[in-house]
């Protein structure tokens, strides 16, 4: 997360309920980054070894180790470049696009950068949790009253409403 120069503040407890807020917004932008749909069914499996009978196979969904996810969509670029050299040297023009289980390398890319995102994010709302707990402490019962009842709205349990400061 970029270091963020805050507006200047009356107190520390101000200053608490404004990084809140900050936190607040950040996970809500966040969540937004990571709702899009799949686009392919996020299970990836190949046979490193044609003599080999055992694939292996692995759901993206699962995968939290980036640099592996890296490695599996260099793997599917390398087939489709073999595939298409392939293709070239036999004088084929009209054949079908490459796709790898159905799915093209552009529905692969963007279903593994989503999957690093969602990586990402759940590293940064693990420190903005740790951070909204660090300034809990520092609010007023009715500032932790007014946060309570706006993760209650995020959730859908109450309407949206606002709490006029007084």
């Amino acid at each position: 997360m970029s270091k963020t120069t805050l507006p200047a503040v009356k107190s520390a407890r101000e200053g608490a309920k404004l990084g809140m807020q900050i936190i607040a917004d950040r996970k809500s932008s966040l969540q937004k980054e990571v709702e899009t749909p799949e686009s392919t069914n996020g299970q990836f499996s190949y046979n490193e070894d044609p003599d080999n009978t055992q694939v292996k196979k692995y759901d993206l969904k699962k995968i939290t180790n980036v640099k592996f996810m890296l490695q599996i969509l260099g793997w599917i670029i390398l087939q489709e470049e073999n595939y298409q050299k392939a293709a070239r040297l036999l004088g084929l023009d009209k054949i079908a696009p490459f796709n790898w289980q159905g799915y093209t390398v552009a529905a692969w890319t963007e279903d593994i950068k989503k999957r690093i995102k969602i990586v990402s994010f759940e590293q940064e709302l693990k420190s903005l949790e740790e951070g909204a707990k660090i300034l809990s402490k520092y609010l007023s019962d009715d500032d932790r009253m007014a946060e309570d009842v706006r993760k209650l709205q995020e959730l859908g349990i109450l309407p949206a409403f606002d709490i006029k400061e007084e």
